[in-house]
């Protein structure tokens, strides 16, 4: 690859600059990194792929460790820094910014990172792990956690997930050959034969034939969801809050030629989405219903064998992919969601039969919005308990993946 001219690579650092005063202040506002990144492109049609990956990684990274590098007095230095503990110090521009020391190890600790930072950038004292979050993000997530499993919890959320995929019952075979032949490997998970880890960053092209006919983008966090659903021949079954479907598309495939789903949503852009994957997939006993915002205006008059509530909430689980949302979500956030949460779990266990499951998810790991949730909803409701595995929190190191909460509920 030719070197590229100083003016070039200084050009690209400017602009880098730009681009991340302005998403700050969006994110400040409460808009997402992702989304103002994709419209500043929109309106930029001149950037080339290299500049693109450039301003992504150099976003990403300080978002991922803003609570760090925001001790650093100067901005460009402060995105070198973010880049080169997020491993992205081999593109060019960064050399406008700052003379980066040596990569650290792949099996460098928070610790180690900290100390690292501390060094190079002669600050006053080594930054801490729970500085890269929000202040309530210990009490909330941390608190009760072995000081060891606190810090691999803290450092799972400072890196990315890789593209897993969930593959169709039998089409495992077929992905691999298809990945393989585009370049990319691929390695089912042993805890779940259908969960694939793509390594690499596969084009939409290289997807496009694998995607709805052999499996489906999903993490595998969220694949435990639908494992522990279970749902059985013939049963009927209803995803409360359906989204694009990952979910519902889930338990159609472990249902196989029988049974049937209701999928629902406050959103119908979100359910046009399902409805075009439902048809990619080939499959036709589903329906899917509209909800008002307000649950105790659902007209849901079946009774159901099994009900998913995959809820609405602060999506800290996501915080792997989404770095900029741990500067968006603040504790207040959280009460919010747990009101929401509970009115739907009350709401939609009136349409369960006796003897049927209630699955309750979220891509949340605060207290709030789970443990809390759960005891709240079983204290109400005498007619429901835990089924024998008790709840589980799934962090992002599972996979690695997003982190998930998911419990099991009975109506007797």
């Amino acid at each position: 690859m030719p070197r590229m001219r100083p003016q070039v690579l200084q050009r690209q650092a400017d602009e880098a600059l730009h681009i991340v005063r302005s998403i700050s202040a969006a994110v400040a506002e409460g808009r997402a990194a992702d989304q103002e990144l994709a419209a500043h492109f929109r309106t930029h049609r001149h950037f080339g792929s290299r500049d693109r990956r450039f301003f992504s990684a150099v976003i990403f990274a300080y978002f991922r460790w803003k609570g760090w590098v925001d001790a650093i007095a100067e901005l460009p230095q402060a995105l070198a820094a973010a880049c080169w503990l997020s491993r992205e110090a081999h593109h060019p521009p960064l050399a406008c910014w700052a003379q980066l020391p040596a990569e650290l190890p792949s099996t460098a600790t928070l610790t180690d990172k900290a100390a690292a930072l501390a060094a190079w950038q002669t600050l006053s004292r080594a930054p801490t792990p729970s500085e890269l979050f929000p202040v309530w993000f210990s009490e909330e997530v941390l608190s009760g956690a072995e000081p060891e499993s606190a810090a691999r919890i803290a450092a799972s959320f400072q890196e990315r997930p890789p593209l897993w995929l969930r593959a169709r019952v039998g089409h495992t075979p077929t992905i691999s050959r298809l990945l393989n032949a585009a370049g990319f490997a691929c390695t089912p998970d042993p805890r779940i034969p259908t969960a694939i880890r793509v390594e690499g960053s596969p084009s939409a092209e290289a997807l496009r034939p694998i995607l709805h006919r052999h499996a489906e983008i999903q993490d595998i966090a969220s694949q435990l969801v639908g494992t522990t659903c279970a749902p059985r021949a013939g049963e009927q079954w209803w995803d409360v809050c359906a989204g694009a479907g990952g979910k519902t598309l889930h338990l159609l495939d472990l249902l196989g030629d029988s049974g049937f789903v209701c999928s629902s949503d406050v959103r119908s852009s979100a359910l046009r989405e399902l409805t075009r994957r439902i048809h990619a997939a080939n499959f036709t006993r589903v329906a899917t219903q509209v909800l008002s915002e307000n649950p105790e205006n659902w007209q849901i008059a079946e009774q159901f064998d099994g009900i998913l509530i995959d809820a609405p909430c602060s999506g800290i689980g996501t915080w792997g992919r989404a770095p900029d949302a741990r500067w968006r979500v603040a504790r207040e956030d959280l009460l919010t969601h747990q009101s929401r949460q509970l009115a739907i779990l009350n709401r939609a266990s009136r349409q369960l039969k006796a003897g049927g499951r209630l699955i309750y998810a979220v891509c949340s790991l605060s207290q709030l919005e789970t443990e809390q949730v759960i005891a709240t909803f079983l204290k109400q409701s005498p007619d429901f308990s835990l089924n024998d595995a008790a709840p589980r929190a799934i962090y992002p190191d599972f996979g690695p993946g997003i982190g998930m909460w998911i419990a099991s509920l009975r109506k007797t």
